[in-house]
């Protein structure tokens, strides 16, 4: 026996399990909750998610559908989405305006770094200028080394 209900006597969400699993399983999505808001969201959850009933198999017209029941094809597909919902939904609390001074302040330190590079590779290829009136058969050698260098880093210190 197939069992219909009504949408309008459901008294909350009905999921569409087809529409559901046509839909990106993996993480994708960042949300960035009050404590309020997160308390609310779980508490909602609880009554919500878990309730099979509230995902409908299909619907039909007159503002009925059909529910999602023990046994049904999409019953397995329903707990794995339950069960995922679970694990993604918890706190992570974190500060977020300490974590992102942080990264400022690590990209600081790496270009400060950067910029040094550059001046002392920019020095030696001035030190190399001298030495190719002086010593010409080291100058090139160690040009070539300070290319390749130049070459590791990515470009970061361009000599001129």
């Amino acid at each position: 026996m197939t069992t219909i209900r009504n949408l309008a006597r459901v008294g909350g969400a009905v999921h569409d399990v087809e529409y559901l699993q046509s839909l990106d399983a993996d993480d994708c999505h960042v949300i960035v909750l009050s404590e309020r808001s997160l308390y609310i969201l779980n508490n909602l959850s609880l009554g919500e998610v878990g309730y099979l009933a509230r995902y409908a198999k299909g619907f039909l017209p007159g503002n009925l559908f059909v529910p999602v029941e023990i046994g049904d094809e999409w019953e397995e597909f329903v707990r794995d989405t339950q069960n995922a919902f679970g694990l993604e939904i918890y706190d992570m609390t974190c500060d977020i305006t300490t974590v992102l001074e942080a990264l400022v302040t690590e990209m600081q330190t790496m270009n400060a770094t950067m910029t040094e590079i550059s001046a002392t590779l920019t020095a030696m290829d001035a030190t190399i200028g001298g030495l190719s009136t002086t010593a010409p058969e080291w100058a090139d050698d160690v040009e070539e080394i300070l290319d390749a260098v130049n070459v590791i880093l990515g470009g970061v210190a361009i000599l001129p």
